[in-house]
């Protein structure tokens, strides 16, 4: 993440869950809400699955249970 500069870049990941994230959980848990969130924004120009990811009160930088570092997302 440090090493990236001009590129779009998000690193996301929810306190206290392993690295399986929670996929194991019914409809994979809350990993996999954001993962398709991430999809929509990117691949179907979703602005309203944007608000998850861009901002400093996106939806999963006020999440308690993600930590979040983003820079370059526009």
């Amino acid at each position: 993440y440090d090493r990236i500069q001009n590129l779009p870049v998000l690193r996301a990941y929810g306190r206290g869950v392993t690295h399986g994230g929670t996929y194991n959980e019914r409809n994979g848990g809350e990993f996999a809400g954001v993962a398709v969130g991430w999809v929509n924004w990117q691949l179907k120009g979703d602005s309203r699955a944007r608000l998850l990811f861009v901002g400093p009160e996106c939806g999963l930088c006020v999440n308690p249970h993600w930590v979040v570092r983003s820079k370059n997302l526009h």
